[in-house]
């Protein structure tokens, strides 16, 4: 309360400016907002609305609410947390400006690197996308990340694409990298034949097609196990009226279309059957050709790249040119011709085939020349001495890739004991005659097999070099007359039996394995040579006889995979069995026939 002494008279002026002086504790002119006054600190006369405000100094200098002392844009950030304390459109709250040179949200970043990436606009090819620097990683984003005006160019995600040049869906070996599919590409590898659309992983297995066809390393793992029937997997090959059709057979492609050509003699009727293009079962014949009905032999012999067919006649033997039947030419005989065959370098100059023609008492030798020509008188023969089958089978053997050596099977040879059967080899030249006491090499059987009935040569092993195979049909090692074909791996130093064999492919119990021996050849189609023989007398109780198919690889002692039976009564593979590209079997009894099968049934 102010009190003043009675008596004194104060104009209203005079009254303010005493009340300001008593009021006004600092004696700045300002007093307390209590007494009406605008002076926020009425005991620091610095403190007042008429000075100017010391910004940051702790201190409301002016007074004024408006200028807060940490806030001198006034934008409500204090110093602390505004960039630019000054600009009141430089403060978190604000949206930025990119160059233009402020900082207007207060993030610290360069104005001029408005993604934040480390580089400014000028070195930036994208400077609103962080990952595009022109250090960056480049990737499949159809963007220049690294700034070098190429897109996606050697991304480090890119991805591995397979060329598939058959379509399958499965790349080979052949590749590039890029984030997009190139044409004709894909991303999975594996395809084990990239030219063959039925070859591919995810594929399964085909039986015999000769295709790898799950790409697993083989192409085949589906052949035929036990015994089955001929007739129910195969077809037949018959004449009206035909005589023991089937003592011989061969196949080959005698007029250049690419198709089976069959040839099989018949030996009551003396006469050759052909059929022609051959896919299935057939009833007629579609030519017949005169000679002994004995033997039959389908090659190239006159080097013009087309099968060539020769078979015996009552006195020689006859040579049709391709395309058959067409020219001939005819080598005489002076007696019957039982067998005949051909062996690949007789002459002794080179890779020709040479013709081997069997009789009961001699083996006539006509060798092949670059030319194709034959001699009409054989080069030379080979006797026996004592008139007894020394040309029952004959066959060519290379089995050094050099040598030119002749095997001449005769089971009736007592070399190894009683009936043991023998097989002769005579190694070239082959210019003189000779007798089977100059053999180089003699093979006997064990007592009573008949060792070379059958006879081929072939490589089983895949070493490039000829094998020796050799049937012992009364051979007893695996059940009394069970049978057994004996395989060398290689030409033996000297006499050698066959018991020591490396290979021995075994039959059943009096079923007389080895009869016929078809060429070796890839049966099941998983690139490795098998070997099929004739039984004539497998289930003799009925005549049956069956195909014996033992599937490679072959060593030490082989029983059959595959039994093939004909009918009962039939003796299926007496005549004999040739592979082709189908096998192909003659049955002698109950009807005579040929039985054939593709090769993609075995």
């Amino acid at each position: 309360m102010l009190v003043l002494a009675v008596g004194c008279i104060l104009t209203p002026g005079e009254y303010e400016i005493l009340k300001a002086n008593i009021l006004d504790t600092d004696k700045d002119g300002y007093v307390e907002d209590i007494y009406g006054g605008l002076d926020c600190d009425d005991e620091d006369r610095f403190v007042n609305p008429g000075m100017e405000e010391t910004w940051y100094n702790g201190v409301d200098d002016d007074c004024l609410p408006t200028t807060v002392d940490d806030d001198q844009d006034g934008d409500g950030w204090n110093v602390d947390e505004d960039c630019d304390d000054r600009d009141p459109l430089a403060n978190p709250d604000q949206e930025e400006h990119w160059y233009d040179g402020v900082d207007q949200d207060c993030d610290g970043a360069d104005d001029f690197d408005q993604d934040g990436d480390g580089v400014v606009l000028d070195e930036d090819c994208d400077d609103e996308n962080a990952a595009v620097f022109p250090s960056a990683t480049e990737t499949c984003n159809e963007l220049d990340d690294d700034c070098d005006d190429a897109v996606d160019e050697d991304a480090e995600d890119a991805q591995v694409w397979y060329l598939d040049e058959d379509g399958d869906g499965w790349g080979g070996d052949t590749s590039q990298v890029a984030c997009d599919a190139p044409a004709d590409h894909v991303a999975q590898t594996g395809d084990c034949d990239d030219d063959e659309v039925l070859a591919a992983p995810d594929l399964e297995e085909s039986c015999n097609d000769g295709i790898d066809n799950d790409c697993d390393g083989t192409s085949s793992g589906c052949a035929l196990e036990g015994e089955l029937s001929l007739l129910e997997l195969g077809w037949t090959l018959t004449d009206p009226g035909a005589g023991q059709l089937g003592w011989d057979l061969a196949a080959g492609d005698l007029d250049g279309d690419e198709t089976l050509d069959v040839a099989s003699t018949a030996l009551d009727d003396e006469v050759v059957h052909l059929w022609y293009g051959v896919t299935g079962a057939r009833s007629t014949s579609d030519l017949t050709l005169a000679g002994n009905g004995r033997a039959v032999v389908i090659e190239d012999l006159d080097r013009d790249g087309l099968d060539d067919l020769a078979f015996t006649t009552d006195d020689g033997v006859m040579i049709y040119s391709s395309p058959c039947c067409s020219s001939s030419v005819y080598l005489p005989l002076d007696v019957d011709a039982d067998t005949i065959a051909i062996g690949f370098g007789l002459s002794g100059a080179g890779p020709y085939p040479g013709l081997l023609v069997g009789r009961p008492d001699s083996l006539s030798i006509y060798p092949g020349s670059e030319s194709g020509a034959f001699s009409s008188s054989a080069a030379s023969v080979i006797t026996s001495t004592d008139n007894l089958n020394i040309g029952l089978r004959v066959t060519g053997w290379q089995p050094d890739g050099s040598v030119a050596s002749i095997a001449s099977g005769r089971n009736s040879s007592d070399e190894g004991g009683t009936g043991s059967g023998a097989v002769y080899i005579f190694d070239s030249p082959h210019e003189s005659d000779r007798t089977q006491d100059d053999a180089d090499l003699v093979l006997t059987g064990s007592p009573g097999s008949g060792a070379g009935v059958g006879l081929v040569s072939g490589d089983t092993n895949n070493d490039g070099y000829q094998d020796l195979l050799i049937g012992a049909p009364g051979d007893s090692s695996a059940g009394t007359n069970a049978g057994a074909v004996f395989i060398l791996l290689e030409k033996p130093t000297g006499d050698e039996s066959l018991v020591n064999a490396p290979v021995e492919l075994v039959g059943e119990p009096a079923s007389l394995l080895g009869v016929a021996i078809a060429m070796p050849q890839d049966l099941d189609g998983d690139g490795i040579v098998d070997v099929a023989a004739t039984a004539p007398f497998y289930d003799s109780s009925s005549y049956t006889g069956a195909v014996m198919v033992f599937y490679g690889p072959l060593s030490g002692v082989v029983e059959p995979d595959a039994i093939l039976v004909g009918e009962a009564g039939s003796q299926t593979g007496l005549g004999g069995v040739q592979v082709q590209n189908h096998l192909l079997v003659s049955t002698m009894m109950g009807g005579s026939m040929l039985i054939g099968m593709n090769l993609d049934t075995l």
